[in-house]
């Protein structure tokens, strides 16, 4: 009798077409004496499935930035002795990613190009502080939850930004689903995750930041390329 392991590896190999006849025929035959046999089969139909329509509409719809500073790293290795779907693994991790991105995106209006402030930290704005809609000088200093301005040379105050970036920690742990890093770790791989910030440009050409994860899938006991 398989082990429950063995058992998982011949299945993974039926639903990839992937299996020898002579084994598969044993397969069948072994199903019927399994408790809950033909249930694991039907649920690996199943998860191949859904797995293929959700990268098929990923390929769809994924959009790359176009400036190269702001393009989103995957680095994805497996060993190479596997050959079950190379690039559903990478294109995992590139749903993992996007999937995060839109679940905890951030928007802003954008500052004047001339604008060279490089500050990494989002902090919040209180309009009370300044009269009509702008501020003074492009200089502007993150203290505490609040800018300090300083200069004179007005520029359009921002419309909104983030007063609270905690919520961004707590979705760290949903970025890859639990049972998808099981799945991985049953394949002989294991997630590693990087939080990062990505800005970007709307159609209407409003600057907003994209917290997002970078997702590193790693053989368990393989080197990363």
């Amino acid at each position: 009798m398989d082990t429950k392991n063995e058992l998982f590896a011949k299945l993974t190999k039926l639903v990839d077409g992937e299996l020898p006849e002579q084994e598969r025929s044993r397969l069948l035959r072994q199903l019927d004496e399994i408790p809950d046999g033909w249930r694991q089969c039907a649920l690996a139909f199943l998860e191949s499935q859904c797995l293929d329509e959700v990268l098929g509409d990923i390929g769809k719809d994924a959009v790359v930035p176009a400036e190269p500073e702001t393009k989103l790293g995957i680095h994805v290795d497996s060993p190479s002795s596997r050959t079950r779907r190379p690039d559903a693994v990478k294109w995992l991790a590139i749903a993992a990613c996007i999937a995060f991105a839109f679940a905890a995106g951030v928007f802003s209006r954008s500052t004047p190009r001339g604008s060279t402030r490089t500050d990494n930290h989002v902090a919040a704005y209180d309009p009370g502080q300044v009269q009509g809609d702008v501020i003074a000088q492009q200089d502007l200093h993150a203290t505490g939850d609040r800018y300090e301005v300083q200069g004179e040379a007005p520029i359009a105050a921002p419309k909104r930004l983030v007063d609270d970036t905690s919520s961004w920690d707590s979705l760290a742990n949903d970025v890859v689903p639990p049972e998808v890093r099981s799945s991985l770790r049953r394949l002989g791989h294991d997630v590693q995750t990087k939080r990062r910030l990505m800005p970007m440009v709307s159609g209407e050409g409003q600057q907003f930041v994209v917290p997002y994860d970078e997702v590193q899938i790693v053989p368990v006991a393989g080197p990363v390329y």
